[in-house]
């Protein structure tokens, strides 16, 4: 019945895809569409989309831009997503050019919709998603800020637009297939297969037929720009495409490191860590680490606080944060924890400016925005020996730590604890001078203009 469900999404997608060219004109100005269907849910990814629209409306201040969302949106001239990136990260451009394009069917490109045969499920959910956008809004210019590259070929190839691609993490990934092998489980994948041979076997070839069809969608793209050097490793790999160019995100680093720090005035040793509150981002062992901490002694008297700060985009994320609560009472921490969710861009300021130290679990972090601005506002950061903190962000025993186990962890907070106030605040002031130079948001915005320009300065709109 499954597989039926999926045959059928392709089959509606290409039928929907016809009507599309068939019915839709585009529009007399310049029309850059920009494919994110979660425009609202304030992370990393939101704050590519966001200072992309406001580097190319700098740029090109006629160009009208269309933003694909699932998201529901109110009329102009007061979007309340719009509103809610101004305060969440601190940006503003003119509103007027902005439009949305409410996608009904995002639904399909959520994993709770496909419970087997999860990523290849959404994948073919983002083709009936990208006929549906096409439906709505024909472009002239595709924009994907978040990685859905079965959408490129119905885009390019037979809609005629230019596409380019701002690619955060491959679906798949020679990592996913070492953990597969290796018979761990882990988030995506579950204890029924890791201790099975032959479903194992069937999950590797299950993978290696999507990196293929990974591939051949993604070479579709006219430009292909990536956040990390991890995420370039695996998109050159699985495209064997050539041109991939690596361009940061975007990180407030003049914000965060003007903020005014209270670590000082704090009675607490406050741990930050900011986040989605998705599965990935592993803060289950966050609240392990803590215990660890609670049960060593430990070289200063000031109480040991975590301050969970992320935002949420449904309702299974607010389900996750529900359980970290109890996780937390279970754990006997609950009273050393601050769970926030979808806090103002003030507020959030004012957490990383309290914080001593900031911790990052997720293994296999594609770059680490949140990583950036906690090392611009002066916490000394301890992140995962992996991905893009490890290869692009932190220097290991320079401006911060390396970890992998709930342990190690641990040490570092405690080697932290021990550091006198000249040793950390020569930490925090190479951590600044770090991040300033290599990660910025006027560098990203040059980035985005100049790999645009060229698509841009081609479209012949009459």
């Amino acid at each position: 019945m499954e597989c039926f469900f999926i045959f059928a999404i392709g089959t509606f997608s290409l039928c929907f895809f016809l009507l599309c060219i068939l019915g839709r004109r585009r529009p007399k100005e310049l029309t850059i569409g920009l494919f994110h269907p979660y425009a609202d849910a304030g992370g990393g990814g939101e704050r590519v989309l966001w200072h992309s629209v406001a580097a190319i409306l700098r740029e090109w201040p006629l160009v009208r831009i269309i933003i694909y969302t699932g998201d529901p949106v109110l009329s102009k001239p007061s979007y309340k997503i719009i509103e809610k990136a101004v305060n969440r990260f601190g940006i503003n451009f003119p509103q007027e050019r902005v439009e949305f394009v409410r996608l009904r069917l995002r639904t399909l490109i959520e994993a709770t919709t496909w419970p087997r045969f999860t990523l290849l499920g959404q994948c073919l959910g983002s083709l009936l998603l990208g006929a549906e956008a096409l439906l709505r809004a024909r472009p002239h210019i595709l924009f994907d800020t978040m990685g859905y590259a079965f959408i490129y070929p119905l885009f390019r190839l037979m809609a005629g637009c230019p596409v380019i691609a701002y690619v955060h993490y491959p679906i798949v990934s020679t990592d996913m297939l070492k953990l597969v092998r290796s018979s761990i489980t882990n988030f995506n994948n579950n204890q029924s297969i890791s201790r099975s041979k032959t479903l194992t076997n069937i999950k590797i070839l299950y993978y290696r037929v999507l990196a293929y069809l990974y591939g051949v969608v993604g070479r579709r793209a006219n430009v292909t720009m990536v956040n990390s050097t991890w995420t370039y490793g695996h998109i050159s790999s699985l495209w064997r495409k050539e041109g991939v160019v690596i361009v940061y995100p975007p990180c407030d680093v003049e914000t965060f490191s003007n903020i005014k720090s209270k670590k000082e005035e704090e009675e607490e040793f406050r741990i930050v860590t900011i986040g989605q509150y998705r599965p990935e981002k592993n803060h289950q062992q966050q609240l392990e680490i803590l215990r660890t901490l609670l049960d060593k002694p430990r070289p200063q008297d000031k109480k040991p606080v975590l301050v969970m700060i992320g935002s949420c985009r449904d309702e299974g994320d607010h389900t996750r944060v529900e359980s970290l609560r109890k996780k937390a009472v279970e754990l006997g921490v609950i009273d050393n924890v601050q769970l926030l969710v979808n806090v103002s861009f003030q507020r959030l300021l004012t957490e990383i400016g309290s914080g001593d130290v900031a911790i990052h679990t997720m293994i296999n972090e594609h770059f680490g925005i949140s990583l950036v601005e906690c090392i611009a506002a002066g916490c000394i950061m301890i992140a995962h020996r992996s991905g893009g903190p490890k290869h692009d962000i932190v220097i290991e025993g320079d401006i911060g730590y390396l970890a992998e186990s709930t342990e190690e962890f641990t040490e570092y907070i405690l080697d932290v604890m021990r550091l006198s106030d000249e040793e950390k605040e020569g930490m925090r002031k190479r951590g600044v001078t770090h991040v300033k130079e290599q990660f910025s948001v006027s560098c990203f915005e040059s980035n985005i203009v100049k790999h645009l320009g060229p698509i841009v300065r081609s479209i012949n709109v009459n």
